[in-house]
């Protein structure tokens, strides 16, 4: 639904903040020419800090794509705090359903910690860097992926991906290198061993969330990558 907005002020940068009539005076939505997301912000703490580089990098380009796993509607950012250029902390809700969702540590959490693949969670921020090709001095993960794909590096570089289940980040790292925008799936906290092992790369998005309801537009990717995933879920079929 239309707002109703009673000011506006342009400032250098973030393009057009507007004060809204509702909801109250200390929340804000801004819209920024090149990034038309609506983001809910409440200036506590440092506006250099959190706003202009939460608009400025890669929780933009992600939350652009993200879809609100009940319903599938578009979110909209609450509470942004930012850090290095993205987003660290905050609060998503969905402006079709009003459900809410934390962002912590620099990645959505759609799902509860506490799940089936707590275990796994568990194991790979012990073992985080025991598969990951630049930690192990090896080529294993890379020579599988490309093997069991069939995919040519050189038709890689500028495609989304959709990752599934990518744990600590082992062939996570392989689609960086190919210079693919990765947008990296798991159920349980591993992604926090993902996030450890390649940092606030440009090109990666996290999320912890359900492969059963994943939070994205049907066909949004060039392509979907899922190794070692499906054998430990509890209804493979679906």
């Amino acid at each position: 639904a239309a707002r109703r907005q009673s000011r506006l002020k342009k400032m250098p940068f973030l393009g057009i903040i507007s004060r809204m009539a509702h909801p109250p005076a200390s929340i804000y939505y801004v819209s920024c020419p090149n990034h038309p997301l609506p983001v809910r912000w409440s200036p506590s703490g440092d506006p250099a800090n959190s706003l202009p580089q939460a608009k400025r990098h890669v929780k933009v380009k992600l939350l652009e794509r993200l879809r609100c796993p009940d319903c599938s509607g578009r979110f909209g950012l609450e509470d942004a705090v930012g850090e290095q250029g993205e987003v660290k902390e905050g609060n998503l809700r969905c402006g079709a359903c009003g459900a809410e969702y934390a962002i912590v540590n620099f990645i959505p959490r759609l799902v509860d910690d506490d799940n089936y693949a707590t275990g796994f969670g568990f194991q790979w921020n012990i073992h985080a860097q025991t598969q990951v090709d630049k930690f192990n001095g090896t080529h294993i993960t890379r020579d599988r992926f490309y093997d069991c794909t069939g995919w040519n590096r050189d038709e890689l570089a500028g495609q989304t991906i959709f990752e599934v289940g990518c744990g600590s980040g082992r062939f996570t790292q392989i689609m960086l290198d190919a210079g693919m925008e990765v947008y990296s799936l798991d159920y349980s906290n591993a992604v926090d061993a993902c996030l450890a092992n390649h940092g606030l790369h440009p090109n990666l998005h996290l999320v912890q969330g359900s492969v059963y309801d994943a939070p994205y537009d049907k066909g949004g990717f060039d392509r979907v990558f899922c190794f070692g995933v499906m054998q430990h879920t509890p209804d493979v079929k679906r």
